[in-house]
């Protein structure tokens, strides 16, 4: 098992490291690169054993993160203001050490690992149960297909306005969805295991989807610029529904 772990771990590092290139790649488009080849290298890896419950779970992992990088790659290639707020977010980039980016390319290569776990260990162990895969793969795809609506409908509406927030579609019934899609396709993926590991990795993914919640939501919602749609907006959310 030892051996498949540091497989993961290579391509994983492998698949990430184009943060090299702008250290935000880490946490965006390195982060689908990554969860989409662990899928693939746990399809050829376990190839022998695998039954038809195992594959959609990989196929799911690889659709996630092709989905997430493909879209992120072409929001930043067709979306000229997406580009400048990404140059002013990430200004620092010049001066961020190589040290420091190797320190945050060997974190998220082990992050990833640990969050795509469950299925390796399924795997692993050949657990043969049914009934989990089945419902945790249906609301896995429920958790990706919400997040790919709502970066669809949040393009679409910063089309109209790029400095409004996006309040419209799923934005009218939850803050942000994608977020909320991306915390409902983990969780469950860590719902079958109760070990440290894959727990520890859930939570640490959900704290830092709240905290890209909120810190998106300063950025666009600060109280000297908010009108009144906004406001109204605000108070639309469902409460307790990740708002």
């Amino acid at each position: 098992m030892l051996q498949n772990v540091i497989i993961l771990l290579i391509v994983s590092a492998v698949m990430c490291s184009i943060g090299f290139y702008k250290h935000v790649y880490f946490l965006s488009i390195g982060y689908g690169f990554s969860v989409a080849g662990i899928g693939a290298a746990l399809l050829i890896m376990y190839a022998s054993s695998l039954n038809i419950f195992s594959v959609l779970q990989c196929i799911v992992l690889i659709l996630y993160g092709a989905r997430l990088a493909g879209f992120l790659l072409y929001r930043e290639l067709k979306n000229a203001a997406y580009r400048s707020t990404l140059k002013s977010v990430a200004k620092d980039e010049s001066d961020m050490s190589f040290a420091a980016k190797f320190g945050i390319w060997a974190g998220v290569a082990i992050l990833y690992v640990m969050e795509t776990s469950p299925v390796f260990f399924r795997l692993a162990n050949g657990t043969q149960d049914t009934a989990a895969p089945v419902i945790g793969i249906c609301i896995s795809l429920f958790g990706l297909f919400m997040e790919a609506a709502a970066d669809h409908q949040k393009s679409e509406q910063k089309k109209e306005n790029p400095h409004m927030a996006a309040m419209k579609g799923l934005y009218r019934i939850v803050r942000c969805p994608n977020y909320f899609g991306e915390i409902l396709f983990w969780t469950w993926c860590h719902g079958r295991r109760s070990d440290f590991i894959t727990w520890g990795s859930a939570v640490d993914h959900c704290i830092n989807s709240v905290c890209n919640d909120h810190r998106h939501h300063d950025q666009r919602c600060s109280p000297s610029g908010e009108t009144a749609e906004q406001q109204l907006w605000q108070r639309s959310c469902l409460p307790g529904l990740y708002s």
